[in-house]
């Protein structure tokens, strides 16, 4: 980041630089937000704000109307102001139809948590291309000439409404019968069920800005046995 230091926070020119948009990673990519933010600091105390929008200049003058109500007005008026209570925004109308790739795409947009988005999208397209019949395909390892890209392609085109309660159920009775009746062997694939769903059932359960109808499928899965249930 450049030097700042030669700009008052009250001049444009300091937040042009200051403000920034967050990275995360999806698929081993680098990607950075749309929306730019910004940190303010403002006697011993921190805060992290989003400026709502993807113009920087226009950030850039949000960030300063930020610092400026802090100088006049302190952190209670300048949080009532710029961090208003209210429902969430949700990252997808609800109202409308998306592919597995565009609703990973919204919460990788949302998420404060990118450790638990990396756990929850692989997780997640495993599911989905194990219902439908793409976990076989070897072009996901084919990380050198386009393959894994392609196969990435078909699993991300396949439409969220599709992948119902019921295919997951059905999914996971299908994996758990792998094992067969042996005991151990039993045991072994509900710990592995659950390591594939929990982290997206976590993922969906604590975003509230994904539909309930689709970004909740998973939550009404339960793993039979014992009375586990995740």
């Amino acid at each position: 980041m450049k030097n700042l230091s030669h700009f008052s926070k009250t001049d444009i020119r300091f937040w042009q630089n200051a403000v920034f948009r967050q990275a995360y990673t999806v698929d081993g990519r680098h990607c950075l937000t749309k929306e730019w933010y910004a940190r303010m600091q403002f006697r011993g105390k921190r805060e992290f704000f989003s400026l709502g929008t993807p113009n920087k200049a226009a950030a850039a003058s949000r960030a300063r109307d930020i610092y400026l109500s802090l100088v006049a007005s302190g952190w209670d008026a300048t949080l009532a102001r710029f961090k208003k209570p209210g429902a969430p925004k949700r990252a997808l109308d609800a109202g409308r139809s998306y592919t597995v790739g565009q609703f990973l795409e919204a919460v990788a947009r949302t998420t404060t948590n990118q450790s638990t988005l990396e756990d929850y999208a692989p997780a997640f397209r495993q599911i989905v291309s194990e219902i439908f019949c793409l976990s076989n395909n070897n072009l996901k390892y084919d990380y050198q000439s386009g393959g894994r890209a392609e196969w990435l392609s078909k699993v991300h085109a396949i439409s969220l409404a599709e992948v119902t309660p019921a295919k997951v159920q059905e999914w996971k009775l299908s994996f758990l019968a792998r094992a067969g009746s042996d005991a151990t062997a039993l045991r072994t694939a509900r710990i592995s069920v659950n390591a594939i769903l929990l982290p997206t059932i976590q993922a969906v359960a604590s975003h509230e800005r994904i539909p309930s109808m689709e970004g909740r499928v998973l939550c009404r899965v339960r793993v039979e046995g014992k009375g586990d249930s995740i």
